[in-house]
């Protein structure tokens, strides 16, 4: 079983090499919004500093942030190579587009939003149309955060699913709320949490950058996770 964390550009700056020694992969970006994408320098930096998988998360991505997006995954493999390189992905105009330019050599996966995409219709993880991705796209990993899609699937399933806790996504949105005053991204949400409580519900509820999750303690465990993807949660409470 692989241990992996998620980071923004930003916790991956301050993260130190020994922090990150104990994991086998580091996801850095967002799988929500698209001005937390990396950039070269984020992913230099991080490479330099952690020996192991670079995963690149993406968002859904206008015409400038997929080209943007598809540099850097460029970048990436040219300098890294394809073994240390995966991206996760979450835009389907960008799963073409890595198809075209690097001929199914990129490791993919589907990102969360991806997958809330398919499962919602479906139900479950083996459906045709996650068999039309993987044999048109190459993508051989599932992204996933719900324990339900998983209930009663053996291991029989050809897709590897990449577990993240402790926080499920329970909503997103496009919207941001500095966009009004400040027209260009300056990334002003920095890594701020918020932790929410209420007396009526278990567990705890986060709310982070442009998302709301639910923070589920217990670990899972199921024959198709082959990692498990830690993304810090210290949120303050109110």
């Amino acid at each position: 079983m692989e241990k992996a964390l998620s980071l923004t550009p930003g916790q991956a700056a301050k993260a130190s090499s020994s922090s990150l020694k104990r994991f086998d992969a580091v996801y850095i970006g967002s799988e929500t919004c698209q001005n937390l994408l990396a950039s070269r320098a984020d992913v230099d930096a991080l490479a330099a500093k952690f020996k192991g998988t670079i995963v690149l998360s993406t968002a859904l991505l206008d015409e400038a942030a997929l080209e943007s997006a598809l540099s850097l995954a460029g970048h990436a493999a040219r300098k890294f190579g394809y073994d240390r390189i995966e991206v996760a992905v979450n835009d389907y105009g960008f799963l073409s587009e890595l198809k075209r330019e690097h001929k199914g050599r990129m490791k993919v996966s589907a990102g969360r939003l991806m997958m809330l995409n398919i499962l919602g219709v479906w139900r479950q993880i083996d459906t045709p149309y996650l068999t039309y991705l993987s044999e048109n796209f190459g993508v051989a990993a599932l992204e996933a955060d719900n324990p339900f899609y998983l209930y009663k699937r053996g291991p029989e399933s050809p897709f590897a699913v990449h577990f993240h806790t402790p926080l499920r996504l329970l909503a997103t949105t496009r919207y941001c709320a500095y966009s009004d005053k400040f027209p260009a991204c300056g990334r002003l949400c920095r890594d701020r949490q918020l932790k929410l409580k209420n007396t009526q519900l278990k567990g705890g509820f986060i709310v982070s950058f442009n998302n709301g999750y639910y923070m589920r303690e217990k670990p899972f465990s199921h024959p198709l996770v082959t990692r498990t993807v830690h993304t810090p949660a210290d949120g303050k409470s109110s």
